[in-house]
């Protein structure tokens, strides 16, 4: 199970009618991690998204933005410094549009290799 709340796995119903129906269905953790590693793996995309964000608002102060991510969530660094991107660059996103009006996927990132 990838999440739990209180203990607990989250799951959903898949809503299928099939012989194993009322199985409800959750995330595993690769699934979630591949997504999050991809997501954290964008830099250029983070770093130009930034560039214009503070081009078109000098005074904004998403720069200054700390991620933090409960050293519980990773066993090494890297993967810890994987997991502050992703979440700059969700904390990014959303500034991004705001700030342009444009969404920043997948156009912006096309533009910036996705990488």
């Amino acid at each position: 199970m990838a999440v739990k709340q209180r203990g607990r796995p989250l799951v959903y119903d898949d809503g299928q009618k099939h012989p194993l129906a009322g199985r409800a269905a959750a995330l595993a953790k690769s699934t979630l991690w591949r997504w999050l590693s991809w997501l954290g793996g964008l830099q250029r995309t983070l770093e130009r998204a930034m560039q214009l964000i503070s081009q078109k608002s000098p005074r904004h102060t998403l720069h200054r933005q700390v991620v933090l991510v409960d050293p519980r969530k990773y066993r090494s660094e890297a993967r810890g410094e994987t997991l502050r991107n992703a979440g700059r660059l969700l904390l990014v996103q959303a500034a991004f549009e705001q700030q342009t009006g444009e969404k920043m996927f997948p156009k912006f990132a096309t533009g910036c290799g996705w990488r």
